[in-house]
């Protein structure tokens, strides 16, 4: 997979991420309250921002394989940053925004939904 599909897979993913997004952030607005759906909005941004962490740290790994090869020190520095900018996030949101638990889980799986549907679409448009 070269570059350019690459960032075709990634943009494909935050589309189908946001499309889905709305629909069920609108729709637990108005069968719970505003603390869900805000939930599902940061959850869904948490995952959307893992998968542009994880596309730029495999593009620059794909890039130069034989330097990053050997030690797992040798990781591209997006890769050694993404969890812990993940988790921050996720402290930052669940502390300081008024968001429920299960709104942030449930906007997670949304955007897990999202990445492997353009996954799966892109698979079967390379057959």
């Amino acid at each position: 997979m070269n570059d350019q599909a690459r960032s075709r897979l990634l943009s494909r993913i935050l589309q189908w991420t946001v499309a889905l997004t709305v629909p069920v952030m609108l729709i637990a607005w108005f069968m719970w309250d505003f603390a869900t759906a805000l939930g599902i909005l940061c959850g869904s941004a948490l995952g959307a921002l893992n998968f542009i962490l994880l596309g730029r740290s495999m593009q620059k790994a794909f890039a130069n394989p034989e330097e990053h090869r050997g030690s797992k020190w040798t990781l591209p520095v997006t890769m050694l940053v993404k969890w812990p900018l993940i988790l921050g996030g996720l402290a930052i949101v669940m502390l300081y925004l008024p968001v429920s638990p299960q709104g942030v889980a449930i906007g997670a799986l949304v955007s897990l939904v999202g990445g492997t549907t353009a996954a799966m679409r892109e698979h079967r448009a390379q057959r």
